[in-house]
């Protein structure tokens, strides 16, 4: 076995609710969206840096859901520093970088996930640094809540989102939202007139894609 297929390897079985999609990542299905960790490689270095990620499963297509992850959130050591790993000292590294992933990523252990604990993981991601400049990812996670919620058929936390929405909009930079998105009103209106039927079908549509067959699935519980 080579060097990267052990490092994937030793990292899934650790893992064992998250299945190999391909090299340095693995995944599985919660619901309405992918969740798992990609071992990204540091550029020019024999050495990778595990990220946690979630994709949504409600876009057009499988290509289009996975082309960019709602988030994507780096290891962290215990010094609060990215947590490198040379794939040379990948055995030594292992170990501690895996004890780490489960205390930073609660929702990577088990199967099923409770949506509290999304909704923890969407407001610490609101109060990293990156997120608080950036309009556009901020309209990003208030959209991965608002599906959840959807999904979850929980109307009066759907409602509750779209006037948390509105009231933030109003310190947003626009400039920026619309570089991403375009006009704000019809990013808006389209998201508010979301059929739910229509979106657990266009969801069940992209979980039967044949790429995502090795993937456990498991639910996104309402509590």
């Amino acid at each position: 076995m080579n060097i990267k297929s052990k490092i994937i390897s030793d990292w899934q079985k650790a893992f064992t609710n998250l299945s190999v999609y391909s090299t340095f990542k693995i995944y599985k299905i919660v619901g309405p969206i992918i969740i798992g960790l990609e071992l990204i490689r540091i550029p020019r270095e024999e050495a990778y840096r595990p990220h946690f990620v979630v994709y949504p499963l409600w876009k057009t297509d499988i290509k289009s859901c996975l082309e960019v992850p709602l988030i994507l959130s780096p290891l962290l050591n215990k010094k609060g520093l990215l947590f490198d790993i040379s794939f040379l000292k990948h055995e030594e590294y292992l170990r501690n970088a895996q004890s780490e992933a489960r205390k930073q990523f609660e929702a990577i252990n088990g199967g099923n996930i409770p949506v509290s604990i999304l909704d923890k993981l969407v407001d610490s991601r609101f109060n990293d640094i990156l997120v608080k400049s950036n309009s556009a990812e901020k309209a990003k996670l208030y959209e991965f809540r608002l599906f959840n919620a959807l999904y979850l058929g929980d109307k009066t936390k759907f409602n509750k989102i779209q006037k948390q929405i509105l009231e933030a909009k109003k310190n947003w930079d626009m400039a920026m939202f619309e570089m991403w998105y375009g006009s704000f009103d019809n990013w808006f209106d389209d998201m508010s007139k979301i059929d739910r039927e229509r979106l657990l079908k266009q969801i069940n549509t992209n979980k039967s894609n044949p790429k995502l067959s090795k993937l456990g699935s498991y639910e996104l519980e309402n509590q």
